[in-house]
């Protein structure tokens, strides 16, 4: 188990919490624990090269992160491969030098290339702040909804 393994294992709480997960009528899942709130996007993730090669998937909405993850079982899946490493600070405060693959994203009939970190076995998938403003993803989270701007700025 590499050092990358060894880190996800002693702080699998960040990605394996407890919830109860419903969908409301935008599609846009709410999960509850303790008070807490987190959101959950759908997105689909393509194969840069062979688009057709695609699995729809709930991501954690993560507005403190950069990156968008998958687990290794995904990119397998969906056929995404290692093209480097990157170091990413975790919720820990530890620095983790770990693997990313470039991907296509698509969200509501738009489609965006962008690259993806790969992390261990069963993660779960998060899309941080790349994604999002790719996107133009505007996340409410007083009122736990997801919208989206009409424009991306451009200055």
């Amino acid at each position: 188990m590499g050092n990358a393994d060894a880190q996800w294992d002693k702080h699998s709480e960040f990605l394996f919490p407890c919830i109860i997960i419903r969908e409301n009528s935008k599609g846009t899942k709410e999960v509850k624990e303790e008070g807490m709130s987190e959101i959950y996007l759908k997105l689909t993730i393509a194969n840069i090269q062979d688009p057709q090669r695609k699995r729809e998937i709930s991501f954690l909405v993560d507005t403190g992160a950069s990156r968008a993850w998958i687990s290794q079982e995904i990119a397998d899946a969906v056929g995404i491969e290692k093209t480097g490493t990157v170091p990413l600070e975790l919720a820990d405060g530890s620095i983790n030098e770990l693997p990313y693959g470039l991907c296509l994203f698509i969200y509501d009939g738009e489609m965006v290339a962008g690259n993806v970190v790969i992390g261990p076995p069963q993660c779960e998938p998060l899309v941080g702040t790349h994604v999002l403003q790719d996107f133009r993803v505007i996340v409410d989270l007083e009122k736990h909804e997801i919208t989206r701007g009409r424009a991306m700025r451009a200055k």
